[in-house]
């Protein structure tokens, strides 16, 4: 399990330990690597060349994302609900301070799941597939994941989205005759 050093982040920051993770398709493998990546561990190994412009456009997005609040995942302490691997498996990273981060949800089966965050977070939100947010009262988060197989999730909170859509490519250059 991929996922088991982050239990130490509490007296090493988990950005110190290396984890490959790979970002072969199908999108949904691609997600279980994407919400491991961004906890920590850093590592991404593989064949990046052979992504599905799909592929390149939702590990382009979530990186863009995780580069907004990744001083803020770093300093969070970990909070984890669930035993790794277990169903539902969720690990909160956000902020005390700044209430910005991350909620990684993982599920070994189709189901939904509801999570309320410790931390209070900030507003700006994006989140996945299958996965809505309200507040509470006292500004934390309420998360409900709907799963429909085994996967991952990803809310982020203190993001803008702005400006994330990618712009069309340019067709290659034309070679003269």
């Amino acid at each position: 399990m991929c996922r088991a050093p982050l239990t130490c982040d509490r007296w090493l920051p988990s950005v110190l330990f290396l984890t490959h993770y790979l970002p072969d398709e199908p999108a949904r493998s691609q997600w279980i690597n994407l919400a491991s990546l961004i906890l920590g561990q850093n590592g991404i190994w593989g064949d990046l060349l052979s992504l599905s412009p799909a592929g390149v456009e939702r590990f382009g997005q979530t990186l863009a994302l995780y580069k907004q609040v990744r001083d803020d995942i770093t300093e969070a302490p970990p909070v984890r609900t669930g035993a790794v691997g277990g169903n539902p498996e969720i690990h909160e990273k956000v902020s005390p301070r700044s209430g910005r981060g991350a909620v990684a949800l993982f599920a070994s089966s189709a189901g939904s799941y509801t999570y309320i965050t410790e931390a209070r977070v900030a507003r700006g939100v994006w989140t996945g597939e299958g996965v809505t947010v309200t507040f509470t009262p006292d500004g934390r988060a309420r998360l409900e994941a709907s799963f429909t197989a085994p996967g991952a999730t990803l809310a982020f909170f203190g993001v803008s989205a702005t400006g994330l859509e990618r712009p069309p490519r340019p067709p290659p250059p034309t070679t003269p005759a």
